[in-house]
């Protein structure tokens, strides 16, 4: 077929090269189409919107399987958890992760107000010189903030931290849960 010499190809460099070419067939085949429909992008995001409450609904609905459960000091399974080790369990069943401590939570992640809150993202508590609690909003409402945490008088439950006024004197942040997704984790694994 092919005389072989030093410069021949190999098969893999072959079917690379096939894959490559076919690839941008695809994709200019593609934009062709796009191009025509005007509405595509606006389509995709109603669909990313859908996929992004598909995901927090499963979040929420995930870390309520561990209601009851344990307060446990360092706890990161489900004999028990801490406040960090809960939120790290549940978030990381989504591949989502987060850095060991509230503290360091507090420092990754986009920061968002209250107005921009959803279910799914976390909540960081703490007094004036640090964080040194966190848990995952289950539902936002004008006068009602539902949080689900491991807290250590009562284990894992979910309450609203507007009618405390242990937990809404402390409340310092709120995280968007969808920032976490692609952070590279700038912090050192334990």
């Amino acid at each position: 077929m092919f005389p072989i010499s030093n410069n021949a190809l190999t098969t893999k460099q072959v079917g690379c090269r096939f894959v490559m070419l076919l690839s941008l067939i695809i994709m200019s085949q593609s934009a062709c189409v796009s191009g025509r429909d005007t509405n595509h992008s606006l389509d995709t995001s109603k669909r990313d919107t859908q996929v992004d409450q598909s995901l927090r609904n499963k979040i929420i609905e995930y870390a309520r399987n561990f209601e009851s459960l344990p307060y446990k000091r360092n706890g990161r399974d489900e004999r028990g958890f801490d406040c960090s080790g809960f939120v790290r369990y549940v978030l990381k069943n989504f591949m989502i992760e987060v850095p060991p401590s509230s503290q360091e939570i507090a420092y990754e992640g986009k920061t968002i107000d209250i107005e921009s809150v959803k279910k799914g993202d976390l909540i960081l508590f703490g007094d004036k010189k640090r964080v040194n609690h966190v848990g995952i909003v289950t539902e936002h409402k004008k006068n009602k903030l539902m949080v689900i945490h491991s807290s250590s008088s009562k284990g894992v439950i979910e309450e609203d931290v507007l009618k405390s006024d242990y937990w809404l004197k402390r409340i310092r942040l709120l995280k968007d849960v969808e920032s976490y997704k692609t952070n590279k984790l700038a912090f050192k694994r334990r």
